[in-house]
């Protein structure tokens, strides 16, 4: 029901603004070097449902629910994508399988504001953004990867960026609920009732099997996403629904062009 390649979009958007940072210094704009493959990162602004996984199915009839009883299989998923464009914070945790690379993010959001983890092939990067301004810092690997060699000297530091590309404003809700469905594979017309954590909980289901479970209450979330696209498998958690996230930005961040002053690349 959703791409998860475009909901974990964040792994490769650090990619695309690590990139940036080598290769143009306090700016977040144009990679330098290559990028790998994962999560697309685009942005927008339509809005989102939150989800949650079924722990039972129930009837696809339009049962007694949360305001979405009798609405269908596309109503029910626009009221949700508005749910999560309208959220005030939101906890994103989960592991996708893109192209037989694993990923796994785990990231807070509250308003403007995105902190987290992100795991690309066993490499960890901790990510900060606070409005326009990004924070990364993760290990020479990944900056050698992302930059080359030149790079390496970023390893273990927090990396700002200011800017207003598109890599740094999709760590959004709103970015995230713009994507939500972006794979292309219809929304089948029936519904599932079901539970998840004994909460009321609606399925929607699209052609290629993946799945969308939303709340089934007068603000219909999303909470869960499981997507089974030849391309990109895994399973979205979304939680925590309006706990303050209180996300501050790193002390002692520094920019790349500050970060390799003076080093030389290495072989």
């Amino acid at each position: 029901m959703v791409s998860l390649t475009r909901c974990s979009r964040t792994c490769v958007l650090t990619v695309v603004v690590a990139a940036g940072l080598v290769g143009c210094g306090s700016s977040g704009s144009g990679p330098s070097g290559p990028v790998s493959s994962g999560s697309s990162s685009g942005s927008g602004s339509s809005s989102s449902p939150a989800s949650s996984g079924p722990s039972s199915t129930g009837s696809s009839a339009a049962a007694a629910g949360g305001g979405e009883a009798g609405k269908s299989a596309t109503q029910v998923f626009a009221d949700a994508k508005s749910a999560l464009f309208n959220a005030k914070s939101v906890r994103v945790s989960g592991t996708v399988i893109d192209h037989g690379q694993q990923q796994k993010v785990n990231l807070r959001f509250q308003g403007d504001n995105t902190a987290g983890t992100e795991t690309i092939g066993g490499m960890v990067i901790n990510i900060v953004k606070i409005g326009s301004t990004a924070y990364i810092k993760a290990p020479a690997s990944f900056w050698t990867k992302t930059a080359g060699s030149k790079a390496a000297g970023l390893a273990g530091k927090w990396i700002k960026s200011t800017g207003t590309s598109n890599a740094l404003g999709a760590l959004t809700l709103q970015s995230l609920a713009a994507d939500l469905n972006s794979s292309g594979s219809p929304i089948r017309s029936g519904i599932t009732h079901t539970t998840l954590h004994g909460k009321k909980a609606l399925t929607l289901t699209q052609k290629d099997g993946s799945t969308l479970t939303v709340a089934d209450a007068a603000s219909p979330v999303p909470l869960q996403i499981v997507n089974k696209s030849a391309a990109s498998k895994g399973q979205l958690d979304f939680t925590g629904y309006g706990v303050g996230q209180h996300i501050t930005a790193p002390k002692g961040a520094v920019t790349a062009t500050q970060a390799l002053k003076g080093q030389k690349a290495t072989a």
